[in-house]
């Protein structure tokens, strides 16, 4: 296969691409906990819920798109 006999440089590329995502992932997980926590004193629980959601959908769109 062309990975097989791949350039050095073309490695060292996948290897950034693979490390990029493993980044992303532990943000994600991050934000994750995050949205698990309930909203802070005076907050508008309501659009603190629906921020919760986009975020949630965002990162399942993101994780599925990997």
């Amino acid at each position: 296969s062309w990975l097989k006999n791949a350039s050095p440089a073309t490695k060292k590329a996948l290897n950034l691409l693979n490390m990029k995502k493993d980044w992303q992932k532990f943000f994600d997980q991050i934000e994750s906990v995050l949205d698990k926590l309930p909203p802070g004193k005076y907050r508008n629980w309501k659009l603190a819920g629906q921020e919760k959601v986009i975020n949630l959908k965002s990162r399942q769109l993101r994780e599925s798109l990997r």
